[in-house]
């Protein structure tokens, strides 16, 4: 059976082939009184050739993009990864009985929960994919000004580190002179000279908290405190709070 946009014709095998010629003989004829459904697709479109892809009937066209509607994909969907690096300095070791064991136990510790904050709230692990403890001493001067310390870790990094990472942070046993206890560059996540942060020493969750907002100024991420005061922006978890929130 086809149709050829106006009529509906049948096909049926014919008689026997009378030459001796391997021809198989089939009848043609219009059926009558047998009108094709609307969203009918002739087999063959005479303007085109028989060999092109038919076009979408227009319930098939809606059903494809009822499907592409349902299913949209978003980089909110898919899991993202930020490749850190940490150096724990002479202090932090000396904090931890200096041991080497313990104190990059702490690190790890504080890196899982900094972890379940981005899994949790922008659908990204951090993955720690090096570490190094100065146990002998400091490799550089440690400022009590972050953003001096900062400037001085990323030419340490620049100069001596040769693991691939995101981002590399410095866990310090000094007290900074900030009331955030850190510091890091706005964006400068993959970036060899921007791409880094210091954090200062204290209790795992603190450290964790300073840790993820840190990285998350890495990554653009900063804290609005206008649209906060205004009531504009809050934070739909009430127990951990928002990454970039002053308490979590």
């Amino acid at each position: 059976m086809f149709f050829d946009g106006n009529h509906t014709y049948m096909i049926e095998p014919g008689g026997e082939n009378t030459t001796s010629e391997e021809v198989h003989v089939h009848m043609i004829y219009q059926s009558p009184g047998l009108d094709p459904p609307e969203d009918f697709i002739s087999a063959v479109h005479l303007a085109e050739s028989p060999f092109q892809n038919p076009p979408l009937s227009s319930a098939a066209h809606r059903r494809k993009k009822r499907q592409i509607a349902q299913n949209p994909r978003s980089v909110a969907d898919e899991t993202k990864y930020i490749e850190l690096m940490v150096i724990n300095d002479h202090l932090m070791y000396k904090k931890h009985r200096l041991s080497v064991g313990q104190t990059n136990n702490y690190a790890k510790s504080v890196v899982n929960m900094a972890d379940l904050y981005f899994k949790e709230q922008i659908n990204t692990r951090i993955v720690l994919v090096a570490m190094e403890t100065w146990a002998a001493d400091n490799r550089f001067n440690i400022n009590d000004d972050p953003m001096v310390t900062l400037r001085e870790f990323m030419k340490y990094r620049r100069d001596f580190i040769k693991e691939k990472c995101d981002s590399i942070h410095l866990f310090s046993g000094n007290r900074f002179h900030s009331n955030w206890g850190g510091a890091s560059y706005i964006g400068g996540v993959c970036s060899l000279t921007k791409g880094g942060g210091v954090n200062e020493y204290g209790k795992t969750e603190e450290m964790a908290i300073t840790l993820a907002q840190s990285l998350g100024q890495n990554i653009g991420i900063f804290s609005d405190k206008k649209r906060i005061l205004n009531g504009e922006c809050k934070c739909e978890d009430k127990w951990s709070g928002c990454i970039m929130d002053d308490v979590g």
